[in-house]
């Protein structure tokens, strides 16, 4: 089966158990493991079929600082 890794993302959230630690964005490092729908083999050469890392990265970024999480 086809993969996208995309290894080391760096952001920033705020993130823990009690509340002092949640208090002050932490920096964290992230691996993302996508598998697409379809095999790499069949999406031939056509961008549009393709996932935008780019993006990918920025939602999770987006997602991470939205609100603090435990």
């Amino acid at each position: 089966m086809s993969e996208i890794l995309i290894a080391g993302l760096r952001l920033k959230t705020c993130i823990g158990v009690p509340d002092e630690e949640r208090a002050t964005a932490q920096a964290v490092e992230i691996d993302i493991r996508i598998q697409p729908a379809r095999d790499f083999q069949d999406m031939g050469d056509d961008l549009a079929k393709t996932i935008d890392y780019a993006q990918v990265c920025e939602r999770i970024s987006h997602l991470a600082g939205a609100r603090p999480r435990r």
